[in-house]
């Protein structure tokens, strides 16, 4: 029976569902106003990081393409170099 009054007391206490409290005058305006302001500060910073971005694959393009121009040169100085190589070789094995 006590723990009935107290549920009771404590329900009183609460707001029903219904009840809403109002919100503050100038609140929905303010809320408005600021949410398409923090999705164009938040649309600025991706498109910032996406430009960063881009500018960071460009630069890292052109390392890349610079290193594999350089292992292709070197690649035919190799291959330039084994064919001496074996030229050599061939002419020393038939001088016997």
């Amino acid at each position: 029976m006590i723990k009935s009054h107290i549920i009771q007391a404590v329900a009183g206490e609460i707001p029903a569902a219904e009840e809403q409290i109002p919100p503050l005058e100038g609140q929905p305006e303010q809320q408005a106003a600021a949410v398409p302001e923090a999705i164009g500060s938040a649309l600025t910073q991706i498109l910032d990081a996406l430009r960063e971005l881009r500018a960071d694959f460009f630069r890292l393009e052109q390392t890349v393409t610079s290193k594999w121009n350089a292992v292709g040169v070197r690649l035919e100085v190799l291959e330039d170099a084994m064919a001496q190589i074996r030229h050599g070789s061939n002419s020393e094995s038939t001088d016997f």
